[in-house]
């Protein structure tokens, strides 16, 4: 089969997983937090939020955090228990949004609730939810259309998950095993964070990581992606439909690299390869003690391995 038609059948391939991921991240969102807006009959009104709770907190918590349109930030600082403000107005017709705060033994769980007659016309809502710095267990954040924002310093936890229908994500300063970040249409913007292993996926947005270690698996459909890689002892796996893939890696580092395009270039020039393989659409090589695996394919697109 030829190489254009083996990246047709990827691209397929991509899209159909994508559409998938985004019918079912779509249903679970809206089932779990009520984010299903029908046009009501009434006509709309106009609700000042202002809503603080807490939740008691063990060095056992996990954190869950559901949101529809407000914009979410969760800051890590000196305190002993989760505190959640849902603040801001709105206008919409049917009922008001509330926010709920549950506790089931070591669960936390935030959701924002609106009524499924609910028809937005308007809004400018925030959630802010402040967590003990000494957290360290699970976390899971999820929206529909609001952006989503980290603030700590850097913090050990277990797994970290971030969900976005609509909206951007921007998480720094992380240390976890499992890390994963969903996004339909929307970037995620990724700072000091290493993990053992991470998967990105984006439907339509770019995937930034700056100062980033994990094994990864990446896919975007249409959109960028960008890694600046503390140090190569992991392997990547990057591919994208429509847009390049950039790799910033520092001087001296080992890999093995294979690369494939259908319409873009590959270039890797600060790195002395051994190359197995090469042609105007692929490269296969390795540096002197490469071990770590760099895979990286396009349908449209350019490929690059640089030094930082």
């Amino acid at each position: 089969m030829s190489k254009k038609k083996v990246f047709g059948t990827l691209a397929v391939t991509y899209g159909i997983f994508m559409l998938i991921t985004v019918i079912s991240l779509s249903t679970d969102m809206k089932k779990n937090n009520g984010a299903a807006f029908a046009m009501g009959k009434n006509s709309s009104q106009s609700f000042d939020i202002d809503e603080l709770k807490t939740a008691a907190f063990s060095q056992s918590s996990d954190l869950t955090i559901e949101g529809v349109m407000e914009e979410i930030t969760i800051k890590f600082e000196n305190r002993t228990d989760v505190s959640a403000h849902f603040y801001g107005n709105i206008r919409i017709s049917g009922n008001k949004p509330e926010m709920i705060v549950e506790e089931s033994g070591s669960k936390i769980k935030i959701t924002i609730k609106y009524s499924r007659t609910n028809s937005n016309s308007f809004s400018k809502l925030k959630l802010d939810v402040l967590v003990p710095q000494s957290f360290s267990n699970n976390l899971e954040i999820s929206s529909v259309s609001g952006d989503i924002t980290t603030i700590n310093d850097t913090l050990k936890i277990k797994n970290l998950s971030i969900e976005n229908v609509s909206g951007d994500s921007s998480i720094k300063n992380f240390n976890c095993d499992d890390f994963s970040a969903e996004n339909i249409s929307g970037d995620i913007d990724i700072e000091n964070v290493t993990a053992l292993k991470t998967n990105f996926n984006s439907v339509s947005g770019d995937i930034k990581a700056n100062n980033f270690k994990s094994n990864t698996n990446a896919i975007s459909v249409s959109g960028s992606i960008l890694l600046s890689i503390l140090s190569l002892d992991a392997e990547y796996k990057l591919e994208t439909v429509s847009g390049d893939i950039e790799l910033f890696t520092p001087a001296g580092s080992e890999f093995v690299l294979k690369a494939n395009t259908v319409s873009g270039e590959i270039e890797s020039p600060d790195f002395a390869l051994k190359i197995d393989k090469k042609t105007k659409r692929s490269m296969n090589g390795k540096t002197s003690n490469g071990t770590f695996e760099l895979n990286m394919e396009t349908v449209s697109g350019d490929i690059s391995v640089k030094s930082k």
